[in-house]
């Protein structure tokens, strides 16, 4: 029987959804302020970025419905981060949409169109032309929006730090995040064929064993 929406178990699916969300953005926020704050120095991009490959692991590892969630998570956590760390508003907002950006792109490079939730290891070499493409589209558009607010040299210095960091990021995190996610998802994934299994044995056994066997 279906239950109507305003029933306590659709209630407790949407706050465990809530609680969810909360928990990526307090991620996102920790992520990017703790790099900004350590390896930033004087420009505006910072050394070490963590941020973008731990999303795109959490998105690959997801299903397909999670990926707006998680990506919104990441935004909003992103934008907080850097107002926390001074950053103008509009600018705030630009380079979380080039981080957005970048994961958009990096992703379906990785995936290829298929599934890999489950896979043991990530493809090393999708990966490399998916940071190298990615963190260049993220930089440049990081370039664009810091040429307005300073002179063309030093915003060529942060957009060379950006890919640089981003890139290394990637690279160094993504399959770090992925290896120390597999067993959970291995698992998530025997659990998921034992009870499809279960379903197909079940007609098959029940012409052999009496009914009762299996009520």
């Amino acid at each position: 029987m279906l239950l109507p929406a305003s029933t306590p178990l659709a209630s407790s699916g949407l706050a465990r959804r809530l609680f969810q969300w909360v928990g990526l953005a307090i991620l996102a926020i920790t992520l990017a302020y703790a790099a900004d704050l350590w390896t930033r120095a004087t420009g505006r991009a910072a050394a070490v970025w963590p941020l973008n490959a731990v999303f795109l692991v959490i998105g690959l590892r997801g299903r397909t419905g999670s990926w707006l969630a998680a990506l919104s998570a990441m935004v909003t956590g992103n934008i907080f981060a850097n107002l926390a760390n001074s950053d103008p508003l509009p600018l705030a907002l630009g380079m979380a949409g080039a981080n957005l950006a970048e994961i958009l792109i990096v992703a379906p490079l990785i995936a290829a169109g298929r599934p890999i939730q489950n896979a043991l290891f990530l493809p090393i070499g999708r990966l490399v032309v998916g940071a190298i493409v990615g963190s260049a589209v993220s930089a440049t558009i990081v370039f664009g929006l810091l040429t307005f607010g300073a002179n063309a040299q030093l915003a060529l210095l942060d957009m060379m730090i950006w890919f640089a960091a981003d890139a290394v990021g990637l690279l160094l995190f993504a399959p770090l995040v992925w290896a120390l996610t597999r067993r959970m998802s291995r698992t998530r994934f025997r659990n998921i064929g034992a009870m499809e299994a279960a379903i197909r044995i079940r007609p098959v056994a029940g012409r052999v064993y009496p009914a009762a066997v299996f009520k």
